[in-house]
């Protein structure tokens, strides 16, 4: 059964975005390297898992509001890869979580068209994949 993007939490330490979100990125902990440990008396090259090459910068569109972009740009300028980034899909409660750091960018503007931001999210820890309660 297929479930509708429709209804998102997204915190980053106590800013509440949730109401402003439009889009979201693929979020995972990245694909594993391979690690080659092939022997002479191999036939074929031999590989394991190796340690996971992580996710580089997530852009998440959200709607502008003036009061949450100056929180963001206070995050930014203190530039510390402490904030706590939750990401939770109220259907069925899978959740992500992890530290990161954050930047925004304000949206180009255009005639009849919505005020924008995008939040740039870089984690600095692995993500954890969850069900919240």
């Amino acid at each position: 059964m297929a479930l509708l993007a429709l209804g998102v939490d997204f915190k980053i330490g106590e800013l509440d975005l949730s109401a402003l979100v439009t889009g979201l990125p693929e979020i995972g902990n990245g694909e594993k390297e391979k690690v080659e440990c092939t022997t002479l008396n191999d036939s074929v090259r031999q590989y394991i898992g190796g340690i996971s090459g992580g996710m580089d910068a997530m852009s998440i569109e959200c709607l502008y509001d003036n009061e949450k972009y100056m929180a963001l740009v206070a995050l930014e300028k203190a530039n510390g890869n402490e904030n706590k980034v939750t990401i939770k899909f109220t259907e069925d409660n899978l959740q992500f979580a992890f530290d990161a750091n954050v930047a925004v960018n304000y949206g180009a503007s255009e005639v009849n068209g919505l005020r924008t931001m995008t939040v740039q999210v870089t984690p600095t820890s692995p993500i954890a994949i969850t069900v919240a309660e």
